[in-house]
């Protein structure tokens, strides 16, 4: 399994609950011990780990396999649930299995697998809800909405994508598509109002996650875009074509689904409640997501991106709407679709090729992370292992460090995207800190050449120089400093 920097925290969770220690990340860097994640993943690692008597890493393999088999029935499950086609179901199916976003995802400790194990069956039990008035597909539907929540804090959105589709395509008066409303929010919200509290008892603080206002980076929007592109056309085609065949594509299914566009607010509401209530929530979801990550870039500290990752939810949604969708009319009625068919063999073929060469880099380069074997043999983390205990130790790879030798550490104080390089006011008290151990020559600096995305901290230049800091250590994996003579301006 891959382990990267947020597989260490969610490891590391799930490591003190099957300890007996409760949620809790250890502080092997300078900050809050209040969990920046949610507690759903870590819990299901250690309850598989507890129930199996594997390791962490271990059950997380398990529980993404049986991801894999949850996303992929039920994506079938909902395409015939819509269309009462199983060609089209198995279609679904197929692309949904074959796919690199999930393969790549299934083969690393992350929560978006298992956060979309429990939308899935989340979206099936309300759409068998609003087709019948069953109300205990909405209760059930409501827990894994809750559920998903606790996995991802992306699964907010899951509120209102279910919560418009309840009151506009429900079949019952008024007054009970209110109460079904609140009833779903009631049971969706509380184990996430719990855990908010549970939080804020213990640390003083319901979350770690900082909000600012800021504008969002014109390179998260073209990474959004790519992404999406990525998914239905070759990604050797120029970003600009790509884009013209897909506004093109959305265009023909507005209007194969509205021949006779609405002309008032009234005639519109009243075509949006003939909808079926999946077709509902898939679109609501494919336009809702990433106006949230949108918003969450403009309100948040924390770094977010606009890739596969965090668009994986979108992706069965629109195989959804793809395979539900009747896309020829006149005399392309029948000619169209199985056109439609061959071009998805082709694309899922692609997706299978895409896959195997990133799995082959995967193992190849290490990318999967630190359980990689090339980590096992390094000689830079054995020379770690033999540094004093005593010593404090200040990194851009704190994760790596923590995982491969148990030491803690401490983070290099982060850049602030508002006032540059390690100004006065910026992270002030971490660069106090750190300063006083280079004065007690006690803190060493170990800077990770393998790891070169870990662009957010003090350059190591110019630390070097500042500092007056000196090798003890040097290999193509890294640098180990030590300070000597420090002089400070």
């Amino acid at each position: 399994m891959g382990v990267s920097l947020d597989a260490v925290f969610y490891i590391n969770g799930a490591e003190n609950i099957v300890q007996g220690n409760g949620y809790r990340i250890d502080p092997f860097y300078y900050g809050d011990m209040t969990p920046l994640y949610p507690p759903g993943f870590p819990c299901l690692l250690a309850g598989v780990s507890w129930l199996t008597g594997r390791d962490i890493p271990g059950a997380a393999r398990l529980l993404h396999a049986l991801a894999a088999i949850v996303n992929v029935i039920c994506t079938a499950g909902l395409i015939w649930h819509v269309s009462k086609s199983g060609r089209r179901a198995l279609l679904g199916a197929f692309l949904m299995a074959s796919t690199p976003i999930f393969l790549e995802l299934y083969t690393r400790v992350l929560s978006e697998t298992s956060f979309v194990a429990f939308m899935l069956p989340a979206f099936w039990c309300f759409a068998i809800y609003l087709d019948n008035n069953r109300r205990r597909y909405l209760i059930t539907g409501a827990l894994c909405v809750g559920m998903a929540i606790m996995i991802r804090y992306l699964g907010v959105i899951l509120l209102p994508v279910v919560g418009l589709t309840i009151l506009l395509t429900s079949k019952r008066d008024w007054l009970y598509r209110i109460v079904d409303v609140i009833l779903f929010g009631m049971l969706a919200c509380a184990p996430f109002a719990f855990t908010l509290a549970w939080n804020k008892s213990k640390s003083g603080s319901a979350t770690t996650r900082e909000f600012i206002f800021n504008k969002i980076p014109e390179g998260r929007l073209h990474e959004g875009l790519e992404t999406v592109s990525t998914w239905l056309l070759p990604p050797q085609m120029p970003i600009t074509l790509r884009w013209i065949i897909l506004i093109a594509i959305l265009a023909y299914w507005i209007y194969l689904r509205w021949p006779n566009p609405p002309v008032t607010i009234k005639s519109l509401f009243r075509r949006l409640c003939e909808w079926r209530p999946m077709v509902m929530m898939a679109t609501l979801l494919m336009v809702g997501l990433p106006l949230f990550i949108m918003l969450y870039i403009v309100i948040s500290v924390q770094a977010q991106t606009m890739n596969d990752r965090v668009f994986s939810p979108m992706y069965p949604c629109l195989l959804v709407l793809i395979c539900v969708s009747d896309w020829g009319v006149g005399r392309w009625k029948k000619a169209l679709p199985r056109m439609m068919l061959v071009y998805a063999l082709i694309l899922g073929g692609a997706y299978a090729a895409r896959t195997m060469k990133q799995l082959h880099l995967h193992h190849l380069w290490g990318v999967k992370g630190y359980l990689n074997s090339n980590w096992a043999r390094s000689e830079m983390v054995k020379e770690i292992k033999k540094l004093p205990d005593d010593i404090t130790i200040y990194t851009d790879s704190y994760d790596a460090i923590f995982f491969l030798t148990g030491k803690m550490t401490q983070r290099i104080p982060h850049k602030n995207p508002k006032k540059g390089w390690m100004t006065q006011e910026d992270n002030s008290e971490e660069r106090e800190s750190m300063e006083l151990r280079f004065r007690e020559g006690n803190g060493y600096v170990i800077f990770f050449d393998t790891l070169w995305w870990r662009n957010n901290t003090y350059p190591e230049q110019d630390l070097v120089e500042r500092y007056n800091l000196i090798p003890i250590y040097e290999s193509k994996e890294g640098t180990i400093y030590k300070p000597t003579d420090p002089v400070f301006p």
